[in-house]
């Protein structure tokens, strides 16, 4: 699962009637809180929304600054920012998605798909009445702490919008996401084919009958890979590490439902790892066998690859396996290893840059 990064930078709930009236005489807003979601990834664009609700429910005013037309964050499909692809399921169970007050319908999939995680995102909001305290279409361009004498660690914050209006507020949370800014590799050379980040990776329309290269290994990696060998006339897989792959079941239930079981247990690190590693290599074998590189670390020591076909059509010969790129040479593609191939089409699944633009 994502780590949680909201930021909490500021609150104040203690901030005087003469503070207030001052603000409102100069038009300023003034409320307790704005929560920004300018973008937002699986995890974050249920934190906003969480964030939203918990500061309503506690009885402190705020408002939600998003600049979609919609909530629903890189799951609002078919927008600029939105990163998803129209295959793309998520690879935690719903079980371990879902808010605990606002459960997932019973009647979908272990693993929902992009359209489902969209709809559950958009009822939650409906549910909890949230909509009356976003404002949609909303860029903010700017945020700074004010300093105020009469409480100088505790700052208000304005916010600054595309359309040049000024608002201010008494506590400032930020849950804009990281899975917005991509992460281009710096390849010497150039390429004179088609060259897509995964974020810009929608159908595989762009692959069929095409000889295509794709670059990283994470979980969006292997899973266009994947896409890739059902598509394509031809699919590489460069990857810099090898990596540890889980299936997604186990035994039918949802890899990270066993897993939350052997926490429950209160089992060691060790004694997980032992037994997730034992696991998976009964159902699967280790990734060398495939001829994928040796992973370089322990499991759980980074996040694994949660993917059960990516090893079945490697082994199918449908995705072939290569180092890290060293150069691109026009139509052609170097690797680290010196073989040199043709590609008509290379998609970068190099992750994304965290970025707070508006900071």
């Amino acid at each position: 699962a994502a780590a949680l990064t909201v930021y909490l930078v500021a609150t104040d709930q203690a901030a005087g009637a003469a503070g207030a009236a001052a603000a409102h005489r100069r038009n300023d807003t003034v409320l307790l809180a704005c929560v920004i979601t300018r973008w937002l990834n699986e995890r974050r664009a249920r934190f906003g929304l969480a964030a939203v609700k918990n500061l309503r429910e506690l009885g402190l005013p705020c408002e939600c600054l998003e600049r979609e037309d919609e909530v629903g964050g890189i799951w609002y499909y078919g927008r600029p920012h939105s990163s998803v692809y129209d295959s793309t399921h998520l690879i935690s169970s719903k079980r371990l998605t879902e808010f605990t007050d606002f459960p997932m319908p019973a009647e979908w999939p272990p693993y929902p798909s992009r359209q489902q995680a969209f709809e559950y995102l958009r009822a939650y909001a409906r549910h909890f009445g949230l909509y009356e305290s976003i404002r949609f279409g909303c860029t903010v361009q700017g945020v700074a702490p004010i300093a105020r004498p009469e409480a100088p660690d505790a700052p208000w914050w304005e916010v600054t919008l595309a359309d040049g209006q000024v608002r201010r507020y008494r506590g400032l949370v930020i849950a804009n996401g990281h899975n917005w800014d991509p992460n281009w590799p710096a390849f010497v050379g150039r390429f004179e084919g088609l060259m897509l980040h995964s974020c810009q990776y929608k159908t595989p329309d762009v692959l069929r009958g095409k000889r295509v290269l794709v670059v990283g290994a994470g979980n969006s990696g292997c899973d266009i890979a994947v896409e890739s060998a059902q598509h394509a006339a031809e699919t590489v897989h460069s990857m810099r590490r090898g990596y540890h792959y889980l299936p997604k079941f186990f035994g039918g239930l949802p890899a990270d439902e066993v897993g939350e079981r052997l926490l429950r247990w209160r089992l060691p690190l060790g004694v997980r790892r032992w037994i997730a590693s034992w696991s998976t290599r009964i159902a699967l074998g280790r990734p060398e066998r495939y001829g994928l590189p040796r992973p370089d670390h322990r499991l759980f020591e980074t996040h694994p690859i949660i993917n059960s076909q990516l090893l079945y059509y490697v082994g199918h010969g449908r995705i072939r396996i290569k180092p890290d790129v060293a150069e691109l040479c026009g139509k052609d593609v170097r690797f680290a290893d010196g073989t040199r191939e043709p590609f008509d089409v290379i998609v970068c699944a190099t992750g994304f840059r965290i970025s707070f633009p508006f900071i």
